[in-house]
């Protein structure tokens, strides 16, 4: 045999013994992998999704601890020990024994919360097979429930668990949710609730997913305040560990009657007048004349029994930025700040100022001539001759000599 042939058969043994015994690199793949004469994965028993699959996709543990379950298809003659790791340390091992078909690691506190890509080693006999997954530790916390009333100037005031908010003219309530776990909500019994007049309610179930760490809005309703009386949002869902949470809270209104008006549209270096007419919450005395959230030197404005009607005149001020702004009467109850009315406007930019008369730039005499006509100074007409003199007699010369030249001895 060639040399050069000896050596290639050489090569193509060994690779073919070391693919036999050593290792089998599996990229990721969301099925069942064969190892070793068998098939197996890493299941989350506890998940969700159920039984999610860990090779290839991603198995959901509790931040506390959970189980992961590598397991074979069928059982073999020996035994085949299993490690679970990560960059910087391993997440468990166990043992398949032979004639086993499966084994459990628990997670323990050794992964950070969020997704951790880990490598599932199952060995045998001198042979080892890898497969990459992810494995997501789940924070399990209760989610926070609040209802929300929407004041006249738009901001929501948070109520829930205390005494009703007084609210005037138009308003909507909201159940407002945040997923405090870094795992996303399945909501599996969530309803919001409404109370409306002058009888009636409304339901709302809510059935959709709520992802981990952020914050929900759900509407119950919108409309006259004199429409609806109460609201409540209660039920729970899970989070992909299988585990269940969930919350409940309610919160009521007070319908504020009256009005409020403003004479014109504020505007800077203007005084507007705002009165009050038969608005009595119960509980105010006096309110807020706020500017930009600012209190305003004619703040607060008592009112009087028996109709407790208001005037009172605001000053805006003149230097007031471009842009827009707003003026808001506030009612302070139970500690929350609610406006019974907003009077938003606008202050507009200046006008652009005028650029200046472009300057004509600097001309040189020949230009300066042909567009004036100015005559030159004497001075400059007198060399000016003087030259042309001078051309015109070295040009003669010049033609004398080259008639002399021409002519015959």
């Amino acid at each position: 045999m060639p040399p050069l042939a000896f050596f290639s058969a050489l090569a193509i043994t060994a690779a073919l013994t070391a693919v036999s015994t050593v290792v089998a690199v599996s990229p990721a793949q969301a099925t069942e992998q064969s190892f070793f004469g068998t098939t197996g994965d890493v299941l989350a028993p506890a998940a969700l999704v159920g039984n999610d699959k860990l090779i290839g996709s991603t198995a959901y543990v509790p931040s506390t601890g959970g189980t992961l379950q590598p397991y074979i298809a069928t059982p073999i003659a020996t035994d085949m020990p299993v490690t679970i790791s990560r960059v910087g340390g391993t997440v468990g091992t166990c043992t398949i024994y032979a004639g086993g078909t499966w084994c459990n690691i628990n997670t323990g506190t050794s992964l950070p919360a969020g997704a951790t890509a880990v490598t599932v080693r199952f060995a045998t006999a001198g042979s080892t097979a890898d497969f990459a997954g992810t494995v997501f530790s789940v924070v399990e916390t209760y989610p926070t429930f609040s209802m929300e009333w929407q004041d006249a100037a738009g901001t929501w005031i948070v109520g829930s668990g205390g005494p009703a908010v007084p609210i005037m003219g138009t308003t909507a309530l909201r159940c407002t949710i945040i997923n405090n776990s870094n795992g996303d909500i399945i909501w599996r019994s969530l309803n919001l609730n409404g109370t409306l007049l002058p009888s009636g309610s409304v339901s709302i179930p809510i059935r959709e997913t709520l992802a981990g760490g952020t914050t929900g809005h759900y509407d119950v309703y919108s409309g006259s305040v004199f429409g609806i009386a109460a609201g409540s949002c209660s039920g729970g869902g899970q989070l992909p560990t299988g585990s269940g949470v969930g919350n409940g809270t309610g919160l009521g209104v007070i319908a504020v009657s009256g009005t409020i008006d403003v004479d014109q549209t504020p505007a800077p270096g203007t005084t507007v007048t705002i009165t009050g007419d038969g608005v009595y919450t119960g509980t105010a005395g006096s309110y807020a004349v706020l500017l930009d959230d600012v209190a305003l030197d004619e703040s607060p404005v008592s009112t009087t029994a028996p109709d407790y009607d208001f005037s009172v005149d605001v000053d805006v001020p003149s230097d007031l930025e471009p842009g827009e702004h707003m003026l808001k009467v506030v009612e302070t109850a139970s500690g929350k700040n609610v406006a019974f009315a907003a009077f938003p406007f606008t202050v507009p930019e200046p006008p652009a100022a005028e650029p200046p008369a472009a300057e004509l730039p600097a001309a040189d005499v020949g230009s300066t001539l042909a567009s004036t006509g100015q005559a030159l100074p004497v001075s400059v007409l007198v060399g000016a001759s003087t030259v042309s003199a001078l051309v015109i007699a070295a040009g003669a010369a010049l033609i004398i000599s080259a008639r002399r030249r021409r002519q015959p001895n």
